[in-house]
């Protein structure tokens, strides 16, 4: 068990930095969501607005991975099924 614990281990400054860097991003976010709630205007650069709206798009769609697992199911579904109806399938 300690092996994955020390396989997994990360250098003291890496963990900071993820640490750090999280908790920036959620402060951030929520000063944002605080000011946009009681009507303060953020000012915000025209590329992030727009790659903010893609991102909600691609997001609020899943980033298409149902779409993607689905049709890998139904593909391997019919492999499946064409190999268990074969002479020699599965079963047999």
């Amino acid at each position: 068990m300690a092996s994955y614990f020390k396989a997994a281990d990360l250098p003291d400054w890496l963990f900071d930095l993820i640490i750090v860097g999280s908790t920036g991003l959620t402060v951030l976010g929520w000063c944002y969501l605080y000011m946009k709630a009681h009507g303060r205007r953020v000012w915000m650069p025209t590329w992030i607005d727009r790659v903010r709206n893609q991102l909600y798009v691609a997001l609020m769609n899943r980033l298409y991975a149902d779409e993607l697992y689905a049709r890998a199911g139904r593909a391997i579904m019919r492999v499946v099924h064409w190999i268990d109806k074969q002479e020699q399938g599965w079963s047999r």
